[in-house]
């Protein structure tokens, strides 16, 4: 059973192997930079199974109501209590799931050394800044992904609006109002450029959908619309490359090495999100997916973090 709850969360993320993989490339970074000793690991992943165990058989209680409510709400007429009780009982359970999982997070912390404990707090500032991370890249500061031609469009197509979206990235790198004015319009003249592609892509994309419903299929006819679209991608991460490099160019020598540490801080909060999946360090209900539903670390529906992401209201 050791690991169990990891290999929930792990799959989640998409780093989902076997067990016995589980603590290979995906953990290469929270464990050395932690120290953690074998019997730390061992301790802190028995308490996750035992705390995974409970919170099922919880779960289970909970589909049961569940699939009560939804009988209770066919009935006519409706009877209050009978969906009060079960409402109740809900409730009571995901607060009791709540309180114990609370008390999950500082036991594995107490299994660490003061030297440990003291390299959490890099990695929570580490994770506060991915706001002022995605603002440095509405500035056309940071390179959007683009394997994908889908990861492509939501990767560069953030643009600056509102200069006020971008202040804590303006306030990091020290950026005057101008340099602000001047990069948010390279950016903005990049998205409208954006858009026209992505617009073609969405034509070639439905032309590609009548293609290969056709019998018997055309090779020349797919391959042709295929490799528009890589072409496509290309040239968007070419320019997107390109932008950014003018970007960063026309920075100061001090703000360039802001970017630089920012960066650094992104690499040290991919650290952290290994951290909260491993439960050394406390769920955020604000941030973003991306830990199991199974560990109440997400929020939206599944999410343990509070009521209404739990209970859907009709």
């Amino acid at each position: 059973m050791r690991g169990l709850v990891l290999f929930f969360a792990l799959s989640s993320l998409g780093w989902g192997q076997t067990l016995s993989g589980l603590f290979g490339p995906q953990f290469e970074r929270i464990i050395p930079y932690l120290g953690l000793t074998e019997g730390q690991l061992d301790q802190i992943l028995q308490r996750g199974d035992d705390f995974l165990i409970w919170e099922m058989g919880r779960r289970e209680r909970v589909y049961d109501l569940q699939t009560e409510i939804a009988a209770e709400k066919a009935r006519s007429p409706l009877d209050p209590m009978a969906l009060g009780v079960r409402y109740v009982e809900i409730e009571t359970i995901r607060r009791e799931i709540a309180a114990r999982r609370a008390r999950l997070v500082p036991g594995n912390v107490a299994l660490l050394t003061e030297e440990q404990r003291g390299k959490l707090a890099p990695l929570e500032a580490a994770m506060r800044l991915r706001g002022t991370w995605a603002e440095a890249g509405f500035l056309g500061l940071v390179a959007g992904r683009c394997e994908r031609l889908e990861e492509c469009a939501g990767g560069w197509m953030g643009s600056l609006g509102d200069t006020r979206v971008v202040a804590a990235a303006q306030a990091y790198l020290g950026l005057s109002d101008e340099q602000v004015r001047v990069l948010g319009g390279g950016k903005r003249d990049f998205g409208e450029w954006m858009q026209t592609r992505c617009a073609r892509a969405v034509v070639v994309q439905d032309e590609l959908t009548e293609e290969t419903a056709r019998s018997p299929l055309e090779p020349m006819a797919l391959g042709v619309r295929y490799a528009e679209l890589e072409m496509m991608r290309r040239e968007i991460e070419e320019r997107g490359l390109a932008l950014v490099a003018v970007h960063v160019g026309s920075l100061t020598e001090g703000q360039r090495g802001r970017l630089a540490e920012l960066e650094r801080q992104m690499q040290l909060a991919d650290v952290g999100d290994e951290a909260r999946v491993l439960q050394v360090l406390a769920p955020d209900c604000t941030a973003r997916d991306f830990a199991s539903f199974l560990l109440g670390q997400v929020s939206g529906t599944g999410s343990w973090c509070e009521t209404y992401s739990f209970v859907a209201l009709p």
